[in-house]
């Protein structure tokens, strides 16, 4: 079986006044605040800052295309993929051939 190994890295990050921070240990020390900032931050309505920061955020679904993936999926269209699956072929990571789910 074998096994692909993704590993995400953060290579630098900004800190309040706009510097860029590239060292392990800079970058390490800005999240620890961060975070404690947060843990002791009163709570309180994020709606406003969410939606600013939302638009930095690049959209890949198109509103059609996140309409079609909310839509309710069937037992029967489940089982009707999983049969059309071809046969000795790896479903995922954990090794698994497709026979295993039709079997089920």
């Amino acid at each position: 079986m074998q096994q692909h190994k993704q590993q995400n890295r953060i290579f630098s990050l900004r800190d309040n006044q706009g510097n860029r921070l590239t060292q392990k240990e800079d970058m390490e020390r800005l999240l620890i605040q961060h975070f404690k900032g947060i843990l002791i931050e009163t709570q309180r309505n994020r709606e406003e800052e969410i939606v600013k920061i939302s638009q930095y955020i690049p959209r890949r679904v198109n509103r059609e295309q996140n309409m079609a993936l909310l839509r309710v999926i069937t037992k029967k269209q489940v089982e009707e993929t999983v049969k059309a699956m071809a046969k000795n072929k790896s479903v995922g990571p954990d090794g698994y051939t497709i026979e295993l789910f039709q079997s089920t």
